[in-house]
């Protein structure tokens, strides 16, 4: 049995997307404390996005990844997606992904490169606590220990 990981201070949690779940994902994450928003990744222009703290959107993959624990991507666009899994993974990064979408055309692709799992995004009502669970998962984990044997 692999030890849990007990951390002191929150998940980083990096956010892909600055719609409707990712602006809910924002306000849920506020009222959990072993988690906190770390970045808000958007393709948009900073100035233009409402209802996420400007301190945290940033228009960089790089930083994105740099200040980031566990990746959620929630932008809804599958090929960002893709692209968002990609430097997640090679920045060895558990990605937690809000669309079925995207697991169903692509997401095999994936299935070795790294911890990627699926959270029933925008699914109604169960979606916060599940949301939740899997974040926690995901950043008690690292992919060696998870992979399957070759």
């Amino acid at each position: 049995m692999t030890p849990r990981i007990t951390r002191t201070v929150p998940t980083r949690i990096g956010i892909v997307g600055t719609g409707f779940i990712a602006v809910g994902l924002c306000l849920m994450l506020r009222t959990t404390p072993d988690m906190a928003v770390s970045r808000v990744l958007t393709r948009r222009p900073v100035n233009s996005v409402q209802d996420i703290d400007s301190n945290l959107l940033t228009r960089s993959m790089e930083d994105l990844m740099a200040h980031s624990d566990v990746i959620v991507e929630c932008s809804g666009d599958i090929l960002h997606a893709s692209n968002t899994v990609q430097a997640a993974h090679e920045a060895g990064l558990p990605v937690v992904t809000m669309g079925a979408e995207f697991h169903v055309t692509v997401g095999s692709y994936f299935c070795n490169s790294g911890i990627l799992t699926e959270a029933e995004g925008d699914q109604p009502d169960p979606w916060q606590p599940c949301m939740k669970r899997r974040c926690r998962w995901a950043s008690t984990r690292s992919f060696t220990e998870t992979s399957r044997a070759s």
